[in-house]
């Protein structure tokens, strides 16, 4: 019985400790130059796959790509969060990308941000030219950004409607290790209730 208890804890234990982990591996970082990192990019060009435009002027929708491999920024409403990895030959992948959910008006700005997020999530291939960074996808959205100011202070500009970007805001990592340990603790409980009970 005692083998079954110390499973238990052996289980509980890796609920504990995995999602750290996870969370403390690094993407892949490849050769982003260094002038591309930690600065706020703003988006001043979009054309789709079937090369229409879309109005970029109704909001400032940002993009920030975090030395650590951590994309983030705003759609001109709602702020996005994820990573991103770079490969040898000016490859990049960015997303799956995370929301905020705000409610946004006018409809120009949420068919933006929708339009903007989508395509950021096709790019394959970057290049920088001066103060201009250009994203592109085989066969897909084209979106060149303008160099805005230094992201390190985690402002980005500010938004249509006085919206800051930035980066999501916490969701209790802390409480989650903290629910974790609870849990752990239940099931090592629950072994010795076991034990008692055979």
């Amino acid at each position: 019985m005692r083998s079954l208890t110390l499973a238990l804890l052996a289980v509980a234990l890796l609920f504990v400790i995995a999602p750290g982990a996870a969370a403390a591996a690094p993407a892949r970082q490849g050769s982003l130059p260094a002038e591309v990192v930690d600065v706020t990019w703003n988006l001043s060009e979009l054309t789709l796959a079937d090369g229409s435009a879309v109005d970029v002027s109704v909001a400032q929708a940002t993009l920030q790509l975090a030395s650590g491999g951590q994309a983030s920024g705003s759609g001109g409403c709602n702020n996005f969060t994820g990573g991103y990895t770079v490969g040898s030959a000016q490859e990049i992948t960015i997303g799956p990308l995370a929301s905020t959910l705000r409610l946004c008006t006018p409809d120009a700005v949420n068919a933006l941000e929708q339009s903007y997020t989508q395509a950021l999530e096709a790019v394959n291939s970057y290049s920088v030219d001066g103060d201009t960074l250009t994203l592109t996808a085989d066969g897909g959205p084209t979106l060149r950004f303008t160099r805005g100011d230094a992201a390190a202070g985690g402002d980005g500009g500010a938004a249509a409607g006085g919206t800051t970007p930035g980066t999501l805001p916490s969701t209790g990592g802390e409480s989650d290790a903290a629910a974790l340990l609870l849990f752990a603790a239940l099931l090592a409980a629950g072994g010795l209730w076991l034990r008692r009970r055979i």
